[in-house]
């Protein structure tokens, strides 16, 4: 429908007066031209669209699930076509983030403000020049942050946040960039989260209907981040970065009719420092390679009457990671990629029978990329390598695995493309899965997983009309699949599922910019996905949907620019779901709308930049849950607030 109008208005619109500012869709990324799904939000994307958090600009984009507890304590993860958020690569500037423990990355700590671009690629796409990791998964989320670019004769600019929320919550942000030298220069921001979290949520019980206020849903939060930009020799760039991540945070629990009991606390310390170099000496190499340090340390309590003492758990991760990739181009048609990762890692627990596992990993990566003019192959082989070693007892065997990829992309008229890929991939057990006191297994094997895409992009530009529409269907298998099951008298980790899911994604863009600075944005997306548990037809779940799998989903977004602001609406809508693997009515989560407001306004005012704007949430306060038990938010109102420094 939106669609329609788009193109509505492209035909019957008088041709204006003055020519606008040109901008093509989805800022000439090169979604069509990929050979794997690609979702792409730009800076300029982002701002449009009024979203303040990266769970907000994701949620938005066909085939990406968002698992979220509710409220500013309530941790966030990300996941693609029913994949578990383990099979998710995430990679900030290049480097994947690990998270040896249990696999899943938090997405709440990183800040919205400080990316300059964020994109989604599930299975192969068309960049060979990568790390190792980042061919390992389902998929890949990339965020990239902006280097500093300043102005003719000017040396640094600074700028300001604030961003104030119902529930006392506040958020402040400060970032400064300097230039340095012709050669180099420095960027450092920080921010500050602090929220009590206590939002209304409606309990309906039969007939009845009361109105309470979520418990232990509290948080701060305090990151920072300097990073050092230099240019080495004429050819080759490098990266320096150090960043922080400290939070302390209350765990809402679940609620089941009236009654909360928010007993659990976590603290998170993340210490991370990277350095990339890149280089391109000649026409035909280019060269990276990247090292980096991260320590995390996670303390969590739970001070429940169930336990005859403070339930108290301290977890302590090393990681050592170092990459080298290196691309040649035999010719404009012909390019191979090869690549090595090494990663080492450990964990330190608090419990008494702690075994204290390090893992040494190894992944070596070789891609080739054929492409002619409309048509482009690549194929890929990852090799990886798994030992471990721990204080007492046997370690898991060492584990061994080759994940082959090929994609292909094919334009045989106009702008018509067409794609199609094959990916293997797998997940490695986490120390969770195969040492956490009394339930890990270290007979675990990796989850394996088979994802087959075909898909075709069309695009139209006519004038100042652009218009986009991509249609994918998709076919997993996930054998193996690492799930707990009770025993006698504890839960133990085992391979026994295994996973179907067939669906397919729509996406459709269009943009149209009128005289006078008026300029109409629009984007639809729709997924549907048929995610079963194939493992045993003689149990319950055979053939049942997945848990918080939804069937049917989708998305709209709708912004207006004009001379004196920009003004956009957001929905996403989640079809059921169920809490678990049996679709029956007791574990049936309904349906949801979300539908969210925002305006904002520019100014310039004496070489400085103001810009203000205010969002609603959750503008229907539909009162619904994304997890079992876990409410999230009402309607709800922002407010932010931004001063650009003087170059």
């Amino acid at each position: 429908m939106i669609a329609s109008i788009l193109l509505s208005i492209a035909l019957f619109s008088q041709s204006p007066d003055t020519l606008c500012k040109a901008e093509v869709l989805a800022d000439r990324h090169p979604v069509a031209l990929s050979a794997a799904p690609l979702r792409v939000e730009t800076r300029a994307g982002i701002e449009r669209s009024g979203a303040k958090e990266l769970s907000e600009v994701l949620r938005t984009l066909p085939g990406v699930s968002i698992k979220d507890y509710g409220g500013a304590g309530g941790i966030k993860t990300v996941s693609l076509r029913g994949f578990g958020s383990q099979h998710t690569q995430i990679s900030y500037d290049g480097i994947c983030i690990s998270e040896l423990q249990n696999g899943q990355v938090d997405i709440s700590r990183f800040d919205l403000d400080n990316l300059e671009a964020v994109s989604v690629t599930i299975g192969q796409g068309n960049e060979i020049f990568r790390s190792a990791r980042s061919f390992a998964g389902a998929g890949i989320l990339e965020l990239r942050s902006a280097r500093p670019v300043f102005e003719t004769g000017k040396s640094s600019r600074t700028g300001i946040g604030l961003r104030l929320g119902q529930w006392q919550s506040f958020q402040g942000n400060i970032n400064h960039s300097h230039k340095l030298s012709e050669r180099s220069s420095l960027s450092v921001n920080g921010s500050v989260l602090s929220s009590k979290g206590d939002y209304p949520y409606t309990v309906v019980n039969g007939q009845y209907s009361t109105t309470e206020r979520r418990l232990g849903s509290e948080m701060s939060a305090l990151r920072g981040e300097m990073s050092l930009y230099s240019d080495v020799g004429r050819t080759g760039t490098m990266t320096a970065r150090l960043s922080g991540f400290f939070s302390e945070r209350g765990l809402p629990g679940p609620v089941i009719l009236y009654t909360q009991d928010p007993t659990e606390h976590l603290w998170d310390r993340d210490l991370r420092a990277d350095v990339i170099w890149n280089a391109s000496p000649s026409g035909r190499l280019r060269a990276e390679a990247k090292a980096s340090v991260s320590w995390k340390y996670n303390r969590y309590t739970d001070s429940s009457p169930v336990y005859p003492v403070l339930e108290d758990e301290r977890f302590s991760q090393m990681e050592y990671y170092l990459s080298g990739v290196a691309m040649w181009s035999f010719s404009e048609r012909l390019r191979l990629s090869c690549t090595q990762d090494l990663a080492y890692g450990t964990l330190d627990t608090s419990f008494p029978d702690c075994v204290y596992p390090r893992r040494l990993t190894s992944l070596t990566a070789a891609a080739l990329q054929y492409s002619a003019p409309g048509f482009t192959l690549t194929g890929s082989l990852l090799g990886t390598w798994i030992g471990e070693s721990v204080s007492s007892g046997e370690p898991a065997p060492v584990r061994k695995h080759l994940s082959p990829s090929l994609s292909a992309v094919w334009n045989p008229a106009g702008m018509l493309y067409l794609r199609a890929g094959w990916r293997d991939s797998f997940r490695t057990p986490t120390f969770n899965d195969l040492y956490y006191s009394k339930i890990g297994n270290t007979a675990l094997r990796p989850e394996t997983a088979s994802q087959f895409n075909v898909g075709a992009s069309w695009t139209l530009t006519r004038g100042h009309f652009d218009f986009e529409i991509d249609l994918d269907i998709y076919h997993n298998d996930v054998k193996d699949k690492i799930i707990a099951t009770p025993t006698m008298f504890i839960w133990r980790m085992r391979n026994l599922g295994q996973v179907s899911m067939t669906g397919a994604d729509l996406g459709v863009r269009g943009r149209h910019c009128f005289d006078r600075g008026f300029v109409l944005n629009a984007r639809a997306s729709y997924s549907y996905q048929y995610a079963v548990d194939v493992t045993d037809p003689e149990s319950k779940s055979w053939k049942n949907q997945i848990a918080y799998t939804p069937r049917n989903s989708g998305s709209a977004l709708l912004s207006l620019e004009t001379p004196w602001g920009r003004v956009s609406y957001t929905l996403v809508a989640v079809g059921e779901r169920y809490s678990l693997d049996q679709n029956k009515a007791s574990n049936r989560l309904a349906p949801y709308w979300d539908h969210g407001l925002s305006v904002g306004r520019d100014w310039t005012l004496r070489g400085f930049r103001l810009t203000v704007s205010a969002e609603a949430l959750n503008l229907t306060g539909n009162n619904y849950e994304i997890i079992k038990c876990y409410p999230m938010p009402g309607r709800c109102f922002r407010l932010t607030v931004k001063i650009g420094g003087r170059e």
